[in-house]
């Protein structure tokens, strides 16, 4: 059976094109090494400054477009392709690669937005004035800010989503530039270093750093199916979803990150108290296959402890960011000392990267087709809005044709119980 995402090698991309070895710094010396690059870039002066924020806003840009263009054929590629085929080749592979390097961007814009808020620093005016005169450039470098701006609570112009054609155009106008060539080699590197691999399904799940310890969905009886939801709670988004949920009498499962239910409780508490599944998404979001042990521990035990504690109830399923770090031992390790099971996923809807709800329900259903049992377990992220208009066909679609729907755990508890129909219809 199918097991993914990825293995990933010793090496990685930085955000701005170097190359970095995996665990070889201590956490105490990434952090001095990120404070001493925060301090060079505060200490540039204002026109250096506006310089670096461009090179990082350019660089989302790049890496978006280039997210765009693999989604196009990562779709194309859907009818002619098995389900287990779609997640080895390359462009599924150069979309997760892409979103590693623009998170870690982003993240870094972030910190620096808070760092010069809480210092009431002048500069927070320069890095919000380029980020919304970047995001003028073009309808796509609108997008490419989407996520940032939201996480500084910053509203940009709407913009009608592009078509195929409009973005083959720009993806072409960019390749031209030879600093866009060497975005393209980055993800290209870093996507062969992606690698997937399968193994035999278990009935019998218990937190372990093997087999056991893993599910992809790919393992659940014929017309079962999980709906899941990572990077929540989102103030927003999550109750809307969650109505809906209540509305078609659905659970679902909710990976949520601790930092996130540290800061916006209420939500979670919402999402908890409608008996939904809260599962541990770690703490920040970090690729955490390039993360220290104390880190490692931060994101993964601490995060779940946290979470537990703020929302009184007991964790029991874990999911890496991005799906990377199945196959690293310290990682899974450290999931299974913190007595949790990891899930993947067998239907990644992909609905991170802006696209209209029709071509996430397209994609979603085409690739369900594909599946051996027609069951497994569904990816969204309750942080978007056309997550909510796209789930919301998806939870008719698994609630027809004799399909089933629970969450993870009762799924999980009832095939290792052994009962004869798991997740039968009430």
């Amino acid at each position: 059976m199918l097991k993914w995402p990825f293995i990933l090698s010793l090496m990685v991309i930085t955000s701005c094109g170097g190359f970095k070895l995996w665990n070889t710094q201590s956490s105490s010396q990434k952090r001095e090494i990120a404070s001493l690059s925060m301090q060079q870039l505060l200490q540039e002066e204002t026109q250096s400054f506006s310089a670096e924020i461009d090179e990082k806003l350019l660089s989302i840009h790049s890496y978006y477009v280039i997210a765009q263009s693999n989604l196009i054929q990562f779709d194309e590629a859907i009818p002619g392709t098995s389900l287990e085929e779609l997640y080895l080749q390359g462009p599924y592979l150069r979309l997760v690669a892409s979103r590693t390097q623009m998170d870690e961007i982003q993240d870094e814009l972030k910190e620096l937005w808070d760092y010069l808020h809480k210092k009431k620093d002048p500069k927070i005016n320069i890095l919000e004035e380029r980020i919304r005169e970047f995001s003028m450039l073009s309808p796509l470098a609108t997008l490419a800010m989407e996520n940032l701006a939201a996480s500084l609570q910053l509203t940009l112009r709407e913009v009608a989503l592009p078509s195929k054609s409009e973005i083959r155009k720009e993806y072409e106008e960019q390749d031209r530039r030879k600093e866009f060539q060497i975005y393209e080699q980055n993800i290209e590197h870093l996507s062969h270093l992606m690698k997937l691999k399968i193994r035999s399904s278990t009935i019998q799940f218990a937190p372990h750093e093997g087999k056991t310890g893993n599910i992809t969905g790919q393992e659940f009886p014929a017309k079962v199916w999980a709906i899941t939801f990572d990077d929540g709670p989102d103030a927003t988004v999550s109750p809307i979803v969650l109505k809906n949920l209540q509305e078609k009498k659905l659970k679902a499962t909710f990976f949520q990150l601790g930092q996130k239910v540290e800061k916006d409780t209420k939500t979670a508490k919402l999402i908890r108290d409608a008996g939904m599944e809260i599962a541990s998404h770690s703490y920040s979001h970090k690729l955490l296959t390039t993360v220290g042990t104390l880190t490692l521990e931060k994101e993964i035990k601490q995060a779940t402890q946290n979470i537990e504690k703020k929302l009184d109830l007991d964790i029991k399923y874990f999911r890496l960011p991005y799906g990377i770090g199945i196959t690293t031992p310290n990682v899974r390790q450290q999931i299974a000392d913190t007595n949790l099971i990891h899930v993947v996923y067998n239907i990644d809807t992909l609905d991170w990267l802006a696209q209209s709800p029709d071509m996430i329900v397209k994609r979603a259903k085409a690739m369900m087709r594909k599946t051996p049992r027609d069951s497994g377990i569904l990816l969204f992220h309750d942080t978007n809005l056309r997550t909510v208009q796209a789930s919301i066909e998806l939870m008719n679609h698994v609630s027809q044709e004799g399909r089933r729907v629970c969450t993870v755990g009762e799924i999980v508890t009832q095939m290792n119980e052994g009962v004869e129909t798991v997740c039968p219809k009430f």
